[in-house]
C-alpha cells in the first residue's frame, strides 16, 4: 500500500518540501540519502499534508524544532 496515495501536493508545495529537507540535512550535517533524512522528509510530508501554506524556512524551523538532536546518520 502506497501511504502517498491520498496525499495531494501540488510541485510547489513538493519543491518547499525538498528545498527545507535539504536545507536540514546542511544544516544537520546529513547525508541526503541518510536514515536521518528520511526521518525528516517522513515529518516534513507530514507537516505539509496538515499546513499547506508553509514557507521552506518555516518548515525548516518545524523540523529543526522536531528533530533537534539528530546525529546525521
Amino acid at each position: 500500500m502506497n501511504f502517498l496515495t491520498n496525499i495531494l501536493l501540488s510541485d510547489e508545495h513538493l519543491e518547499t518540501l525538498t528545498e527545507a529537507v535539504l536545507r536540514w540535512c546542511v544544516v544537520t550535517g546529513s547525508e541526503p540519502e541518510s536514515n536521518s533524512a528520511q526521518r525528516a522528509s517522513a515529518v516534513a510530508l507530514e507537516l505539509m499534508t496538515t499546513s499547506p501554506n508553509l514557507s521552506s524556512e518555516e518548515l525548516l524551523e518545524l523540523l529543526r524544532d522536531r528533530l533537534p538532536h539528530d546525529d546525521g546518520k
